[in-house]
């Protein structure tokens, strides 16, 4: 028998928590017995009745993307319905040779998913109406060869921001069309999410920022509830999206068109949206990467989406542009994914 010392597993350990607080994993020994490996931990915290839903991931090294470990080489006190309690046991049967010690572990933790307070349909939060998406795998990247790429459950917004909720937050009202408080908002640079973000906070206390692309195409997709569509909810954009050929080059009220499989609203057309990630080309995506981020620098951020001024061919999911972050677009606007 192997046995590594818990620095090892604990390396990198980190938490994802939503709703939750006081949560602890303690006590955590890594063995391996031949082809197996048992992880034993003690968690010690204030969960949901229902209990909670703990991941394991692995990492070849301290320097490399996590993976999402496949539930079905896994068994014991992992997956949905984890309580509180000492002496709990993993039972890892890797499908491939693992260099164990050069590998960093790390369990998430997260509310069950089972549990009907954690997977709200609507959750408001500040201003904002938020859906709650859960976690899976999907393809994204060129589309002649995809990469598979998991995501972690969160919470998105069910529309985009709008123009009175900016009013509400900055006072300025910057989109290029007046006096439609409840279309999305436009014309707003990269950098002045940011500042909206950080006011939001400083009023309600509630965190928010911008999806990454990939979280974006996701929820886009419709997360686990996706049929591989070439539109938010379907191939016929007509009854989805404002696009060029009903528009009339002018955005319009947000979810006033067809929401997607998951109940979200214009992410085809209307306007398109600002990303968290930085713009490359052809960005690099490792396979089974956990939540990818995109590019750690560069001189573009990413929009995703299409909007009101796009063509039917340039509104297709996966279609992605770029802007510099202080320019502002008067198709341009955003939505937020909420932090608990």
């Amino acid at each position: 028998m192997k046995t590594y010392p818990p620095y090892l597993l604990l390396l990198l350990f980190c938490f994802h928590v939503l709703g939750l607080q006081a949560q602890r994993i303690e006590n955590v020994a890594f063995a391996v017995f031949g082809s197996s490996v048992v992880i034993n931990y003690d968690l010690l915290a204030d969960l949901p009745k229902e209990g909670c839903t703990l991941d394991l991931y692995i990492s070849a090294s301290a320097f490399d993307p996590y993976q999402l470990i496949p539930r079905e080489e896994l068994s014991g006190d992992i997956g949905s319905g984890i309580k509180a309690g000492k002496s709990k046991a993993i039972h890892w049967k890797p499908s491939k040779s693992i260099d164990y010690p050069a590998a960093c572990f790390k369990l998430k933790l997260r509310p069950d998913e089972k549990a009907p307070q954690s997977s709200p349909e609507n959750l408001t939060a500040g201003p904002l109406e938020m859906v709650w998406v859960e976690g899976g795998s999907f393809m994204m990247g060129n589309k002649s060869n995809p990469t598979k790429v998991n995501i972690s459950s969160f919470y998105i917004g069910k529309y985009e921001v709008t123009q009175k909720q900016w009013f509400d937050v900055m006072g300025s009202r910057p989109s290029n069309l007046k006096d439609c408080d409840n279309c999305p908002v436009e014309k707003v640079e990269w950098n002045l999410t940011q500042e909206f973000i950080k006011k939001i906070y400083a009023q309600t206390g509630e965190h928010y920022r911008l999806p990454t692309e990939a979280e974006w195409l996701y929820a886009a997709s419709g997360g686990r509830l996706g049929s591989g569509s070439l539109f938010a909810g379907g191939d016929k954009i007509g009854k989805l999206a404002w696009y060029l050929s009903n528009s009339k080059e002018r955005p319009h009220p947000v979810g006033t068109k067809a929401p997607n499989e998951l109940g979200i609203y214009d992410m085809t057309g209307n306007v398109s949206e600002w990303c968290n990630d930085w713009w490359a080309s052809n960005p690099t995506i490792e396979a089974n990467a956990l939540d990818p981020q995109g590019p750690r620098s560069g001189d573009w951020k990413l929009g995703m989406g299409g909007g009101f001024q796009n063509t039917e061919k340039r509104s297709v999911l996966g279609l992605r542009t770029c802007s510099a972050p202080e320019v502002a677009l008067i198709d341009r606007g955003f939505r937020l994914v909420y932090v608990p």
